[in-house]
């Protein structure tokens, strides 16, 4: 092994580390939840809600996926750090800040009230800009193992987002648009005391526009990827919200981000283990996947002993969430075995795209989010929340047997 690889000290410890930010940034962003509902009353959280899901269709493209290509080539090769950094900013400076225009003028369209208006410029310059910043810096953070920055910046996001509820509940104001200013403001305050302190460690961002033109076929590649999970991770709740009542969906919601929060220690050591993923794979797709193999012998009995975890406590929720999300438990049964499946295919797709085919695993990705709208739309109408288990787990399989399906292959092939 080469003397840079991460022994398993090592992983162990950057995986806590970000497992412990990626803690504190949910933590904090229930308590923002919680907090801004209060504070705010139904209706003016009714336009924060109507602005975020406006802006969340369109964050996959916010930086067109320049962001993952820094983390791939400085993982690889960091003599051109200062240009890589340069050229992902820059693309989120003009590509965040056409996204943001484009929102505006289709909630223009949509609600024309000029204060709705102002609350959808505010947020959308936060998060299809400033926030995608500091998420490219936290990458640029990771290709260089510096983890513990990346879980800092991913903290001091959420702080801004809390801090911006604690100063509007300090001013005695109840309107959503000041929570946006003030959010926004510490978010760009964050920007530029983030970006001095990388400047002063690493040299201020350089640019190469030849560079940036040819990345951006894996680029966009990345941001494709990025909407396909987007939508075979949400639509089913999409479809299960025009069919159900809302205290199924709200119970299977909840069931399913439980699951999805158990999944964070797996997801923690893969983005701990990304820069000697890229390094693997810049030698050959069978060094990734024998480096993802190694990394499965710790995800899989993880995965495992959190279903069993999760099908034997599943009774406390009520006791946790109240006595309302009864109904969850049942749906927090059925998707017990999520994280187990998710453990295999998340392993094998990052070894594909540390191998040079993001290409690949977007295309199957595509066909996996393509199969997933199909089904969601002619069984959860009639299933309901059990036919949004069976839709989601059964493509979650079924992308987990086509990326090793194809990791295997291609490692055969190039065998032999």
């Amino acid at each position: 092994m080469s003397t840079e690889a991460i022994v398993p000290g090592r992983l162990a410890r950057a995986t806590a580390t970000l497992f412990g930010g990626n803690l504190a940034a949910l933590l904090l962003q229930t308590l923002q939840f919680v907090l801004l509902a209060r504070l705010l009353g139904v209706t003016e959280f009714g336009h924060v809600a109507a602005a975020n899901a406006l802006i969340a269709v369109v964050i996959p493209l916010a930086g067109l996926g320049y962001g993952n290509v820094l983390l791939m080539r400085i993982s690889r090769d960091r003599s051109r750090l200062r240009f890589d950094l340069g050229n992902s900013q820059l693309a989120i400076l003009v590509i965040g800040g056409a996204l943001v225009a484009g929102v505006t003028l289709v909630a223009r369209g949509i609600y024309g009230d000029a204060v709705q208006l102002a609350l959808i410029l505010t947020m959308a310059t936060s998060e299809l800009v400033l926030v995608r910043s500091t998420v490219v810096l936290g990458q640029l953070y990771q290709a260089i193992d510096r983890v513990e920055m990346t879980s800092v910046l991913n903290t001091a996001t959420a702080l801004c987002r809390v801090g911006g509820v604690v100063l509007l509940m300090a001013a005695g104001r109840h309107d959503a648009l000041t929570w946006a200013i003030t959010s926004c403001t510490l978010m760009f305050v964050l920007v530029i005391v983030a970006h001095v302190i990388t400047a002063r460690a690493l040299g201020l961002p350089l640019l190469d526009l030849h560079r940036l033109w040819t990345d951006r076929s894996d680029a966009l590649h990345f941001s494709l990827g990025i909407g396909a999970k987007a939508l075979y991770t949400d639509l089913d709740k999409v479809v299960l919200a025009r069919s159900a009542v809302a205290g199924e969906l709200g119970a299977y919601t909840a069931a399913y981000r439980l699951v999805a929060m158990s999944f964070l220690p797996v997801r923690s050591m893969l983005d701990a283990s990304a820069s000697q993923f890229y390094r693997r794979g810049a030698e050959s797709l069978a060094q990734a996947y024998a480096f993802a193999l190694r990394l499965l012998k710790v995800a899989l009995p993880y995965g495992a002993a959190v279903a069993v975890l999760i099908f034997a406590g599943a009774e406390l929720v009520p006791i946790a969430l109240g006595a309302s999300f009864e109904s969850a438990v049942p749906m927090l049964r059925a998707l017990a075995l999520l994280p187990l499946i998710q453990s295999v295919h998340y392993s094998f797709s990052d070894a594909l795209t540390a191998a040079g085919m993001q290409r690949l695993r977007t295309r199957l990705q595509w066909l996996v989010a393509g199969i997933y709208a199909l089904t969601a739309m002619s069984i959860v109408p009639r299933f309901g929340w059990m036919g949004c288990v069976g839709v989601c787990l059964g493509c979650e399989l079924l992308l987990a047997v086509l990326i090793v399906t194809a990791v295997r292959r291609r490692v055969r092939e190039a065998r032999g």
